[in-house]
């Protein structure tokens, strides 16, 4: 199979199309990048070539493959695999695919994918309610595996990768789980503001924010801080919808449904749920919106219609 330059293949396209590199970037990351990327000065990730191929009208499967050596191609296959496997909690499926990819001298040479392999050994560990300590020992080591130090407290000043974001949010909700709740919190907001000062990408930060937003919301109801809730929820909601990655939009308004219920807001709670309902029906999530009906009924005394 013949192998192209991506950024040659993208410029072609572009031109082809009759865009400007300012329209293809737009909403997908900065013009400068893209440029890079036209001159074969930098590579886009995965998720970045998607969504330029879908502007460019292009199907982004038909083409991904003639970047990457067959090898590559299957690796990826493998990969892909491994982490629907882990977000789908199969837990036999995991270990075997985690296993294959061990055994790939390869693979293994390169710090990034030991780092993603203990990454997802936690992950398995943490979906088998394996002791949080043990956990916290393997996402330590993935952490530090492709630099000598992070400072916890210091997030802001490091560039992050997805890989890094992810071990971190699992160490947060770890150590909250332990109980030092003030270690997680701090995490967590280093990582918010690690987004905030770096991270001007809108497909980045549609993954990112609201993920982050919806465990340090939680985390600090838990802590009884609920003004700080509610701002934060507020914030979250609206990079939802500046970005267009809704999938934790109805967690982030119940986080903060529940913060306002307890500082005796109850219209205001009452408001928030059924926006909600309202958005697990218009989304056809009917078993959601099922179990979240029995969730107000018993935390706020709300009877759904």
């Amino acid at each position: 199979m013949a192998k192209y330059l991506v950024g040659d293949v993208i410029k072609h396209w572009r031109k082809q199309t009759g865009l400007t590199q300012e329209e293809l970037a737009f909403g997908i990351m900065d013009v400068g990048n893209l440029s890079r990327i036209e001159n074969g000065k930098a590579m886009p990730t995965k998720l970045h070539l998607d969504a330029l191929f879908t502007k460019l009208g292009i199907n982004p499967n038909s083409l991904t493959t003639i970047f990457m050596t067959d090898k590559m191609a299957e690796l990826q296959k493998i990969t892909d695999s491994l982490d629907y496997y882990l977000s789908n909690k199969k837990v036999d499926e995991t270990n075997r695919i985690i296993a294959q990819l061990e055994n790939d001298s390869s693979f293994m040479d390169d710090k990034l994918n030991v780092q993603y392999i203990l990454a997802a050994k936690a992950a398995n560990m943490i979906n088998m309610k394996e002791s949080p300590k043990t956990i916290l020992a393997i996402l330590s080591q993935a952490l530090h595996k492709p630099r000598t130090e992070i400072v916890e407290d210091k997030l802001e000043t490091y560039f992050l990768t997805k890989t890094d974001f992810l071990i971190l949010e699992m160490m947060a909700m770890l150590y909250f789980e332990l109980g030092e709740h003030g270690r997680a919190i701090t995490i967590l907001f280093g990582l918010k503001k690690n987004i905030e000062e770096n991270c001007v990408d809108k497909i980045e930060r549609g993954q990112r924010y609201p993920l982050i937003i919806y465990n340090l919301t939680r985390c600090l109801g838990l802590a009884n801080r609920h003004e700080e809730v509610i701002k934060l929820c507020v914030e979250g909601k609206a990079v939802c919808l500046e970005t267009g990655y809704l999938k934790l939009l109805p967690d982030i308004a119940i986080n903060e449904a529940c913060a306002r219920y307890a500082l005796g807001d109850v219209d205001a709670c009452t408001r928030l749920v059924i926006d909600v309902s309202h958005f697990y029906r218009l989304c056809e999530r009917y078993m959601d919106n099922k179990i979240f009906n029995e969730y107000v009924k018993e935390q706020f005394g709300i009877t759904m219609q």
